[in-house]
């Protein structure tokens, strides 16, 4: 959308759910908070294309996890306690699949523990800021620097490591990075505060998928909460 047509945005996201995602053309320099992906307004059409196509691509992906969280339904049984630790966006998506199946509403779950995930990966022990993570987007070059940076001596060493603890009142999963850190004061304000793609993932995953995120230590520690409808 357009500047003119900006309160589109919110009625987006409420009909869309988890997966919607949102570009908007702009001249207002300020405007980093109000999509997924922001573009100049004298942005030229292939970019703009490129911007599409690289919000489809997340769509489909959070659609895509959902589907197979309820496909997988039955195939393990349910977890009570665990110590993982991964380095790849893969095997984030397979972590967030299978702690998932052990609570309730596992498709939202899993959508909202994967962007914690890959926040870890990505904007954590790779140190990818969220702008370059949109020009990477854009000109279609985010998989190659993930790969590149996972094999450079300042990353490959780097875990994220995940304990998650299902009691019968409550559920936690504690997460916690190798990476700098970040000021998560900003993000966790409230919707809508931050454009950033680390602010897009804990959004989503404090509205839709658990009862509270909190952040410790320089921000490379995140604990979220479920309690279960009882």
């Amino acid at each position: 959308v357009d500047d003119k047509n900006r309160p589109c945005l919110e009625r987006a996201r409420s009909a869309g759910g988890f997966a919607v995602q949102t570009i908007l053309v702009t001249g207002d320099a300020h405007a980093r908070d109000s999509a997924d992906f922001v573009l100049s307004e004298d942005a030229d059409t292939a970019t703009l294309l490129s911007m599409v196509e690289a919000a489809d691509a997340i769509r489909r992906e959070a659609i895509d996890l959902s589907e197979d969280v309820r496909r997988r339904a039955s195939a393990v049984g349910t977890i009570r306690a665990g110590f993982f630790t991964l380095r790849t966006l893969t095997e984030a998506r397979n972590l967030a699949t299978m702690l998932a199946l052990a609570c309730p509403n596992s498709d939202i779950v899993a959508v909202g523990l994967q962007e914690l995930l890959v926040n870890a990966v990505e904007h954590g022990n790779l140190e990818i800021g969220a702008a370059l993570k949109q020009a990477l987007l854009v000109s279609g070059g985010w998989r190659e620097e993930i790969e590149r940076r996972q094999h450079h001596p300042d990353y490959r060493a780097r875990k994220v490591a995940v304990d998650f603890r299902r009691g019968d009142r409550m559920i936690t999963i504690r997460i916690e990075d190798e990476g700098s850190g970040f000021d998560f004061g900003k993000y966790i304000a409230g919707p809508g505060q931050s454009g950033a793609y680390r602010g897009r993932g804990i959004a989503i995953a404090r509205e839709l998928s658990f009862s509270s995120i909190a952040y410790t230590g320089r921000g490379n520690i995140v604990e979220a909460v479920i309690i279960p409808d009882r």
